[in-house]
């Protein structure tokens, strides 16, 4: 990956970091099972749009969460 691309990719974690806590503040959203069908409605958008894979976004947003350590 380039360095272009990394940035790029850490950018788009944000983002959708951030779309997903916010449709997670929605007041329909209550229980574990609509968390998580709406952040896998947000990531699969995101992987249209962008193309990165899924599994490659939710890493990333854990490496800018703090939650996975990057070398």
């Amino acid at each position: 990956m380039t360095p272009v691309q990394a940035i790029a990719l850490r950018a788009i974690a944000k983002r959708a970091m951030a779309d997903i806590t916010s449709a997670w503040a929605s007041p329909g959203i209550r229980n574990k099972s609509q968390r998580d069908a709406e952040a896998r409605k947000i990531l699969l958008s995101y992987e249209k749009r962008y193309g990165f894979s899924v599994p490659r976004i939710i890493v990333e947003i854990g490496i800018v969460n703090g939650r996975i350590k990057h070398d």
